[in-house]
């Protein structure tokens, strides 16, 4: 483990379970998906018909780029985690001696996570590629939501022992990187402008599936994750 994990977590690792309910609400924040993508999709909803009309157009091109470019670094994401070699949770890490936050302060049940690879945390990505667009539109609104996605989303894996912070950078870099790239005005011009002539020809199906597309953001995208794992192992 390099330093900088390595000192990160062990300074903050120190505060665990001196306080039952903190430990329960910093665990909430890890798994409640509502906390994570539910929050940044809203305000993804809030921007697209908040947009004053002259900048109504360019807005909701950079939107459904973002949207584009975070779909395209989560399947990055998901490759690299089996592509990538071993790295496990900071829970499961003998040689950090990780004390466990409590997950419920009710029943003093302890936190506990899938042993998969933790390099690079698809959470992240996914969070910081949306963050990357509303930048991109509204610093109003964008500086908010990268210090929700820093300090609500982000501290809490470290806390819980989800993922090392470079985990959580490398997840980052991915989600901007592909959100900066997909809102170049070449592939800005390419990608949505025929998305949004699409949706003005046909409003109902694309307000539809644009629903769909940031309700599967919101959750993080388990459910699709869950019906493509349940299709793959079966056939």
């Amino acid at each position: 483990m390099n330093p900088f994990d390595y000192h990160f977590i062990t300074f903050i690792n120190q505060f665990a379970r001196k306080s039952g309910f903190f430990d329960s609400v910093a665990s909430e924040f890890v798994t409640n998906n509502i906390l994570k993508g539910g929050i940044l999709s809203a305000l993804l909803w809030f921007l697209w018909f908040s947009a004053p009309v002259p900048d109504r157009t360019r807005v909701r091109q950079v939107l459904v780029a973002t949207l584009m470019g975070a779909l395209l670094a989560m399947l990055i994401s998901r490759v690299l985690v089996h592509e990538l070699p071993f790295r496990p949770r900071p829970l499961y890490n003998k040689e950090l001696h990780f004390v466990a936050p409590i997950a419920d302060w009710r029943t003093n049940e302890i936190a506990s996570f899938t042993d998969l690879n933790s390099m690079p945390s698809d959470t992240a990505t996914l969070v910081f590629a949306l963050v990357t667009g509303m930048l991109l539109v509204s610093w109003r609104i964008g500086l908010p939501a990268l210090v929700y996605a820093v300090v609500f989303v982000c501290l809490p894996r470290v806390y819980g022992g989800v993922h090392n912070p470079t985990d959580l950078l490398a997840g980052a870099v991915l989600g901007t990187s592909c959100v900066l790239l997909a809102t170049r005005p070449r592939l800005l011009q390419r990608l949505a402008v025929p998305v949004l002539v699409f949706g003005k020809r046909y409003p109902g199906l694309f307000y539809a599936s644009l629903f769909f597309f940031t309700s599967q953001v919101s959750s993080m995208f388990d459910d699709v994750r869950e019906f493509l794992s349940f299709f793959l192992l079966t056939h």
